[in-house]
């Protein structure tokens, strides 16, 4: 994982820089999310759990047309057991999303979008309890991200955007063993505040 470290800095400094050339469409900007995490596969049982997500945007935002979003931000994944003694998975991951949106106008400042793209992740932590399971799994993955939202000016600088998404993982993220297949999904709500000069 620590071979993912560099890639990861350079796509900061990337978005950093995109930002740099922005035009009057282009913002950067902070992104929380909330939401629910399980794992999905043939053998697995579990429930869903509570997670959080935080980082940083790139995006294009015109009122009406295409869109495109680059981000960068720390997302929680895992799920927990079924039963009465289960354990929770809790797994945090440094994930680099990218999508395009198209776009709506609602009104003199606001826009509704639909969105798809892809994401990849560098696993960051992975417990059980206190116990470190990151060597029973793979430590990087790779996702579809889906979404509707809406956003709207706040400022003649500054927007604030709401969206409700589905990531769903691709690989299976046990290295353990090769009976047991289990992929990440989450659906979260996030809120983000762009600013642009």
């Amino acid at each position: 994982m620590n071979k993912l470290y560099p890639y990861l800095c350079a796509m900061l400094l990337l978005l950093c820089a995109g930002y740099a050339q922005a035009d009057s469409t282009d913002y950067f900007g902070f992104r929380l999310g909330m939401g629910k995490a399980d794992l999905e596969g043939d053998e697995v049982t579990s429930e869903p759990i509570d997670v959080k997500s935080a980082g940083v945007v790139l995006s294009t935002l015109p009122l009406s047309g295409a869109g495109n979003q680059l981000e960068l931000y720390l997302v929680e994944k895992g799920a927990s057991g079924t039963g009465t003694d289960a354990q929770e998975l809790n797994l945090v991951y440094a994930e680099l999303c990218g999508f395009s949106s198209l776009r709506t106008g609602i009104g003199a400042n606001s826009s509704a979008y639909i969105f798809g793209g892809g994401a990849v992740s560098a696993l960051v932590s992975a417990k059980v309890g206190d116990e470190d399971v990151s060597d029973e799994l793979r430590s990087y993955d790779f996702s579809l991200v889906f979404g509707v939202g809406l956003d709207f000016a706040t400022s003649k600088n500054a927007r604030l955007a709401f969206d409700l998404r589905y990531t769903g993982g691709t690989l299976n993220i046990s290295k353990a063993s090769d009976d047991i297949e289990a992929t990440n999904s989450n659906v979260m709500f996030s809120v983000t505040l762009l600013f642009n000069s």
